[in-house]
């Protein structure tokens, strides 16, 4: 299995990366942001990050990182399948970037106020308040409004939603992944030694392979979304195949294997 996350991250480098890159290269047209291309680029760079370094926890005693990434990468494959299930989706993607950063702001300079003995330095944190404060209420007052009560919404996530909600919301398979693998791997995440102690050594490499199987099965659904998404498979017609293909070669055992494989998918 660790051998087809490779596999996809070469298929990856080979037939995406340097379309999207040059994308990314282009200017808006017209100077207008598309919003859902950047919400598909950035969950594609963000992916590739965490796939990168995924491939260096090559072996059991990395468990605990590779869950880590795993999970991270189930969140991000729910976000960018989950943003054209909510109206302005989007949009509220982009934009709850500032709301979370004009709430982590407000909470430093908070902190250091309340410390002032301690000599905190929030000058950056207070000019981004300053400049950014009104601009980004006035985004949330219209993505997110009020409810009748009048008091502004807690946001802890761009959609409103639970990651319960979510998975519930998208169906399968991320509803059977939410209810087996995410679990077993926050135990990896969080603080506590449940999953740790009174377990025989046989059972972290078992964990690890937890890890690589979801992060195979989501690094998967993010490509395909992001190929659907940005018409690559309007330029390269076999392109799904092609992924196809990568995931099933790590299995071939010779090279007539793989032959047949690449005849019978690809012609």
């Amino acid at each position: 299995m660790f051998s087809v996350v490779k596999s996809l991250r070469e298929f990856d480098k080979i037939d995406l990366a340097g379309v999207l890159d040059s994308v990314v290269a282009l200017p808006p047209p017209g100077g207008v942001v598309d919003y859902r291309e950047t919400c598909f680029l950035a969950t594609y760079y963000r992916t590739a990050g965490l796939v990168e370094s995924f491939l260096r926890l090559d072996s059991a005693p990395h468990f605990q990182a590779a869950a880590n990434i795993a999970r991270s990468l189930f969140e991000l494959a729910v976000d960018i399948k989950l943003a054209d299930r909510i109206p302005g989706g989007f949009l509220r993607m982009v934009f709850f970037v500032d709301i979370e950063k004009l709430h982590r702001a407000r909470k430093m300079i908070e902190f250091a106020n309340a410390h002032s003995d301690r000599g905190i330095d929030v000058s950056q944190q207070a000019e981004f308040v300053k400049k950014n404060e009104a601009r980004i209420e006035n985004n949330r007052k219209i993505l997110w409004p009020a409810p009748t009560s009048g008091k502004p919404r807690v946001l802890k996530h761009w959609s409103e939603l639970h990651i319960s909600k979510r998975v519930e919301l998208l169906g399968e398979p991320f509803d059977a992944m939410y209810k087996f693998e995410y679990p077993r791997l926050s135990w990896y995440v969080h603080d506590g030694l449940t999953g740790v102690v009174n377990l025989p050594a046989e059972y972290f490499p078992t964990v690890h392979g937890y890890a690589i199987a979801l992060v195979m099965r989501c690094y998967t659904q993010i490509l395909e979304c992001v190929i659907r998404a940005m018409k690559i498979d309007r330029a390269m017609e076999k392109v799904h195949k092609v992924l196809q293909f990568a995931t099933l070669l790590p299995f071939c055992k010779n090279p007539e294997d793989e032959e047949r494989l690449r005849s019978g998918l690809l012609g």
